[in-house]
């Protein structure tokens, strides 16, 4: 049991080792073919596997029931993503997602394919964080 869990270790190792600078996973949070605009509340994530500069595959996944930051961002990182592409998240979020080696492009708005085409070409802005602030929201009675 012991050998298979040593060996998925060094497989994922591998695998990312392999990436490098050649293959990296860009997620986009996403709705409706768009950007969507906030991290914590994404209901699902398009990857796309990038290898020498094209796009080779692309894929939407549904995030887990449980949202905000910390769940969203182990799910990032369980799905081996390099690279965020979102529009405005928390300061909890910029922390965990730097902690977790993922580079973030956030304040991007507009169509999910050309954000990751822009990124793919260079062209797409790596703005300052843009945070969102959270806000409790309470019915009055």
């Amino acid at each position: 049991m012991i050998q298979r869990a040593v060996y998925s270790k060094a497989l994922s190792f591998i695998t990312r080792y392999r990436r490098g600078i050649f293959m990296k996973r860009v997620a986009v949070t996403h709705e409706d073919g768009r950007v969507f605009q906030r991290f914590g509340h994404t209901p699902q994530f398009k990857f796309y596997n990038i290898d020498q500069g094209k796009t080779y595959r692309e894929q939407i996944i549904d995030t887990p029931s449980k949202k905000g930051h910390a769940a969203l961002t182990s799910f990032l990182k369980k799905m081996s993503t390099d690279v965020l592409i979102c529009g405005s998240l928390g300061e909890g979020a910029q922390k965990a997602l730097k902690a977790a080696g993922i580079t973030v492009y956030p304040g991007i708005s507009g169509n999910a394919d050309l954000a990751a085409i822009s990124y793919l070409l260079g062209t797409l802005p790596k703005n300052e964080i843009v945070t969102n602030e959270h806000h409790h929201c309470e019915d009055a009675l």
